[in-house]
């Protein structure tokens, strides 16, 4: 993060902190991204190591017009993790979703078996490095 972005922001309280980054977020200038940050194989893409599970999801914005950037993560397991929660009959081990959610996992499995689909295209058709098959 760049200077001037913290030097506006020193001293103020959460509240201000927050609307401001939201504010600058909303500018047309800002620039708001999302990746998995394993696609770099040796980083993460910030100078970090590739995070361990490569499900990762980084956020991105830059609200300061320059290379800095605030960076959030989080993982589609936890997601899922958190519809399934949301979902789950109360006192049921193992989890138990309620029939109405049927649909919804039904929609978010096929969904997911087509990005399965894809990775499994590319790792079966995959060939050695600047060479053809």
């Amino acid at each position: 993060m760049d200077d001037d972005y913290l030097a506006v922001l020193v001293g103020h309280p959460p509240e201000y902190i927050m609307d401001y980054t939201i504010h600058n977020l909303m500018d047309v200038d800002s620039c708001v991204s999302f990746y998995l940050p394993c696609m770099w194989l040796d980083g993460d893409g910030v100078g970090n190591p590739c995070p361990d599970d490569p499900m990762t999801i980084y956020w991105t914005a830059d609200v300061t017009g320059g290379d800095d950037r605030i960076t959030y993560k989080t993982t589609l397991t936890s997601l899922i993790d958190e519809v399934i929660d949301m979902h789950v009959l109360e006192d049921e081990t193992p989890k138990v979703i309620e029939d109405s959610s049927v649909p919804l996992f039904i929609s978010m499995r096929e969904a997911l078996q087509k990005e399965i689909d894809k990775l499994n295209f590319c790792v079966d058709n995959a060939k050695p490095d600047g060479k053809d098959k």
